[in-house]
């Protein structure tokens, strides 16, 4: 069975125990580099590709739900992925995931803006 129909869209990323409290990590969905992010409030997969200059969010400084741009400080919202200051004006894309078996599952269709 095609394990995307099996699993309505989501597709195997990495464990959880990849990912423990207050980390994050990027990986490809498909073609896609998504930025995984395990937060008090939750684990969030967004695109890893700031709007601003394009420059990669990982390793970006995470706090109250909201990610800083490690190059020039643009800020997104984790949850929504659009901006909450005046250095970026589009959002970036999100992605809905789950947990399911120990395993962190993304669905590779970013969640409409």
């Amino acid at each position: 069975m095609n394990q995307e129909v099996k699993n309505e869209g989501f597709l195997d990323t990495l464990a959880l125990s990849e990912l423990p409290p207050d980390s994050q990590k990027s990986v490809f969905v498909r073609t896609t580099r998504v930025l995984l992010c395990n937060t008090d409030a939750g684990l969030f997969a967004i695109e890893d590709r700031c709007t601003h200059a394009f420059q990669p969010l990982a390793g970006g400084d995470i706090e109250d739900g909201i990610i800083s741009c490690p190059k020039h400080g643009a800020c997104f919202d984790l949850a929504s992925g659009k901006p909450t200051n005046n250095v970026a004006t589009r959002p970036v894309k999100i992605f809905k995931v789950r947990v399911r078996n120990e395993r962190i599952e993304v669905d590779p269709t970013p969640v409409p803006s």
